[in-house]
């Protein structure tokens, strides 16, 4: 298995992922996500807050490539480097950039750190709520 640090713009996607309000979600924000991080201690409503969340999500990436590659400098053993923005993609974009992450963070005991753990529920309710959007899901019967 190889790992890689991920593009800034890859975090700065997810972040938006979990943060974007649906225009039809009413009081909840899109598929419960931002509620869900912020009662696992990862409140997103704050630049501050998504900036800390982005800088935890890279220096995990960072600790993943380096304990693959022990030894090896990486361009991104640095600070993270912001985009200056937090985006929105779409919820497929958004699921399979988390999944990427996850991936790339799957080294050694990284999936065990509790962020790892938040980030791969996350992309459980993203992939449900994705379901429930399809016309198929719908149209299933119920029971």
């Amino acid at each position: 298995m190889s790992a890689f640090v991920v593009e800034p713009e890859t975090i700065a996607a997810i972040i938006g992922e979990i943060t974007w309000d649906a225009p039809d979600a009413g009081l909840a924000s899109h598929f419960g996500l931002r509620e869900y991080m912020a009662s696992e201690g990862w409140p997103t409503d704050t630049e501050g807050e998504r900036e800390r969340l982005a800088q935890a999500m890279w220096d995990m990436n960072v600790d993943a490539v380096v304990w693959r590659y022990p030894g090896r400098e990486t361009p991104a053993m640095h600070p993270w480097p912001g985009t200056g923005r937090i985006y929105h993609q779409g919820n497929v974009q958004g699921y399979k950039s988390l999944l990427c992450y996850l991936y790339q963070c799957m080294e050694g005991p990284i999936p065990e750190r509790p962020l790892y753990k938040v980030l791969d529920r996350v992309s459980d309710l993203l992939a449900h709520g994705i379901v429930r959007q399809l016309w198929q899901y719908e149209k299933a019967e119920w029971g």
